[in-house]
């Protein structure tokens, strides 16, 4: 699991100087800013999660916790005790309920940066409770290559798009999803070339792609069109998953499995649960095209 502790906000580089050592001087009714405007019902989803993320103390979170969460997190500060003075926490976002489940989200950062948190809560015992939280971190390696990049260093045989293939890795929901509305053609374009191919899939770091970029390309290159569309949509990735069949995915960039990215799901393609073990993230951006992130 992904600790929700001040440690892994700064190794995200995302909340910078967010995190205290000490928890701050406001009072537990003073909210952090970036929402809260709505009055939340108490021991409601959306109120548990507010409370958690965006308030200095939640004193009665024990009572809310549940499973995984209460095990390895119980009796601990939330996360809205370490944030400092006027780091903007958003108001908790819907992203999946049914009677007894609810997924939420929520933002936290400043103007530049922000992280996505994603808070999975359970009905138990006729009362809600969280049970597991989960966000999108990638390995350290990730972030000094990031950082190299930044700084204007090459790194041998990456692809040119590679600094803002993992900029948009790491970006906000919504940023990631602007930036498919403003690319649909692309992607549709990506989508299209690879499904009339028998590739399993075609990468922007495999070898046919690199040694296309030495100079010396490899003979009978069948992933080389698709390629240079993938290189137009800044994205690094399309492939299929066999458990998911009828499902084409665009990944924009990760490492491993852990990664996020665009799926396209026309008639036939079962569109994959939101779930704390893997998909944490799934939300449809408009037409047959949804927004995922895998760990």
């Amino acid at each position: 699991m992904k600790s929700f502790t001040c440690s892994v906000v700064a190794a995200l580089a995302v909340c910078a100087g967010a995190c205290s050592s000490q928890r701050p001087a406001a009072s537990a009714s003073t909210r952090h800013p970036g929402g809260g405007t709505a009055t939340l019902q108490a021991g409601s989803p959306a109120w548990i999660v507010d409370h958690m993320y965006a308030y200095p103390d939640f004193p009665e979170q024990n009572k809310y916790i549940t499973g995984e969460f209460a095990r390895r997190f119980g009796g601990m500060p939330t996360i809205g005790s370490t944030l400092k003075p006027g780091v903007k926490v958003s108001s908790p976002r819907a992203i999946g309920t049914t009677d007894s489940t609810a997924i939420y989200s929520t933002a936290i950062g400043d103007s530049g940066k922000q992280i996505e948190w994603y808070t999975y809560l359970v009905r138990d015992l006729g009362q809600w409770r969280v049970e597991a939280v989960r966000t999108l971190e990638f390995p350290k390696v990730f972030y000094v290559m990031y950082d190299s990049l930044r700084a204007g260093k090459k790194i041998p045989d990456a692809p040119p798009q590679m600094q803002q293939i993992m900029a948009l890795s790491m970006a906000s929901d919504a940023d990631i999803q602007k930036y498919f509305v403003d690319h649909q053609g692309a992607m549709q374009a990506v989508v299209d070339a690879f499904n009339k191919t028998t590739l399993p899939g075609v990468d922007l770091s495999d070898s046919a792609a690199v040694a296309a970029r030495r100079g010396s390309p490899l003979p009978n290159d069948r992933e080389a069109p698709v390629r240079a569309l993938l290189e137009q949509a800044g994205v690094s990735t399309v492939f299929h998953e066999k458990h998911f069949p009828n499902c084409t995915f665009v990944r924009i960039g990760g490492i491993a499995h852990t990664q996020v990215g665009y799926l396209y799901a026309p008639a036939g393609c079962k569109v994959p649960n939101i779930n704390p073990l893997n998909f944490i993230y799934v939300a449809k951006i408009r037409d047959s095209w949804y927004e995922y992130k895998l760990l």
